[in-house]
Order: C-alpha cells, then sequence, then structure tokens
C-alpha cells in the first residue's frame, strides 16, 4: 500500500525547509490548542533566533501555508485557522476552523482524534455534518456527501453530494 506521503500532500511537505516545518508544526499546533502566535512564542517554541522565524513565516505566508491577523499573529496554519470559514471543526473542546473540505476531515483523520465537522455542500448548499472518533468517519447526515481535492490546485478543495 502507498504512503498517503507519496502524493500530492507529500511533495507539498518536501518542498518546505527545515525551519519552514518545525515554524508551521508549532504555529498549527498553537492554533489546535485554540492559540495565536506571535514571533515571541515561535521563536521561543522552536529555538529559532527571531530573524529567522520572521523571514520563514514571510515565505510561509507568501506560500500560502500560514495566515496572519492585522496585528501579525498567525492565526491559520497548514489548513487550521481561527479565522471563520465555511467549514467548522470542533475538536479538543476547541472551535476552529479549516480553509477546506478535506483539511476539516482530514486533520482529524491524521492526528486520530474525535471530532465533529459542519459545512456545506459546495452544489446545492445544504448543510453536512460529520462526526469522526479516533479519527474515523462514524457519522454523516448526506449518504451522498463526498469530497474532491483537486490536485494541481493545491490547497483548494471542493465539497458536495453527488
Amino acid at each position: 500500500m502507498a504512503d498517503i506521503f507519496d502524493g500530492g500532500l507529500g511533495q507539498h511537505l518536501k518542498k518546505l525547509t527545515p525551519e519552514e516545518n518545525v515554524i508551521r508544526t508549532a504555529a498549527f499546533y498553537r492554533i489546535l490548542d485554540g492559540n495565536r502566535s506571535n514571533i515571541d512564542d515561535l521563536t521561543i517554541e522552536t529555538g529559532l533566533t527571531t530573524g529567522k522565524v520572521q523571514k520563514t513565516m514571510k515565505g510561509l505566508v507568501q506560500r500560502g501555508i500560514m495566515v496572519l491577523d492585522e496585528k501579525g499573529d498567525v492565526v491559520g496554519s497548514h489548513g487550521l485557522s481561527l479565522v471563520p470559514t465555511e467549514h467548522r471543526l470542533s475538536i479538543n473542546g476547541w472551535e476552529l476552523f479549516t480553509w477546506c473540505a478535506a483539511d476539516a476531515v482530514g486533520i482529524p483523520a491524521a492526528l486520530g482524534v474525535n471530532a465533529k465537522v459542519s459545512s456545506k455542500c459546495f452544489q446545492c448548499h445544504n448543510p453536512i455534518e460529520i462526526e469522526m472518533v479516533n479519527g474515523e468517519i462514524r457519522y454523516c447526515n448526506r449518504e451522498d456527501a463526498c469530497i474532491w481535492v483537486i490536485a494541481a490546485d493545491f490547497g483548494r478543495s471542493i465539497v458536495g453530494c453527488t
């Protein structure tokens, strides 16, 4: 069986430098705990210099891997967000958001945790509710729900029904 990281996600992650990976991961886990990250937080957590963190964050933002608020705090990292989107994710006691439907299902699946996903169909706009236990889908309110990931434009996905 092929490793899931052999495909698009793996190719995407292989393009990141070690500094980019450690910073985006630190920011991701802070968001998972409901916290924003500033340069000082990431400098302390990563052990990198302030200058290296600033430069690396700028590159991550330019490539769409990280989102900052008006104060320069990280509010989105690699699909997980504190900024409201159409894809709500209840996980670890926090109400969070994701950048796309694939992230809403993929993040709890990858972490192997319990979660509730609230989204809507891209086509008919009806609500889609998913409950996950230990990273596996246990309930979905729509039997015809499916997720498409457009590999040619990594980071964009469409959720809908058939």
